[in-house]
């Protein structure tokens, strides 16, 4: 087997940066949309996706179609008050062309009512694929699944914020 060249060795090593780089744009891209979502602003999670994205929670709903449609369900979110504490992890993106990318998350998520009156903890699963408009990577199609739903008494919800109080 022959040798790589120089040249060769320095486009291989530059497409593998490239990659890592999108991978890393990806991963800070899911953050934000976390981050957004945890701090009411259905605006900037409506942002995070391309103008024909995809949005479905399964089993509960159809998909909803759009920045606008996407938007409106997280706006609906934010009105009925209450705290989600969203931690995203174990991220697996694979990079499947120069502006596409597909990838699976898992979610534990804290949830509480608008009046604190009860809570939850899910576990949930993500699909996604991503597509690259204008040198940012956007989500074109998200699909949220439940892995667990444990709903909580009044009692437990400190517990559930590590001793915080409300």
């Amino acid at each position: 087997m022959a040798e790589r060249t120089l040249e060769e060795q320095v486009k291989m090593l530059a497409d593998q940066v490239k990659m890592l780089a999108d991978i890393e744009s990806i991963k800070q891209l899911k953050y934000r949309y976390w981050r957004f979502v945890h701090t009411g602003q259905p605006e900037k999670v409506a942002g995070c996706f391309s103008e024909d994205a995809e949005f479905t929670i399964r089993p509960s709903t159809p998909p909803f179609k759009g920045r606008e449609q996407i938007q409106q369900i997280f706006e609906g979110m934010v009105k009925a008050g209450g705290l989600t504490v969203p931690q995203g992890h174990n991220p697996e993106i694979e990079i499947i062309g120069s502006n596409r990318a597909v990838g699976l998350w898992q979610l534990d998520n804290i949830r509480f009512e608008g009046d604190w009156s009860k809570g939850s903890r899910m576990g949930n699963g993500y699909v996604e694929e991503y597509v690259k408009e204008n040198g940012q990577w956007l989500i074109r199609r998200s699909t949220v699944s439940y892995l667990f739903l444990q709903n909580a008494e009044p009692q437990d919800l400190s517990v559930m914020l590590g001793g915080l109080e409300k």
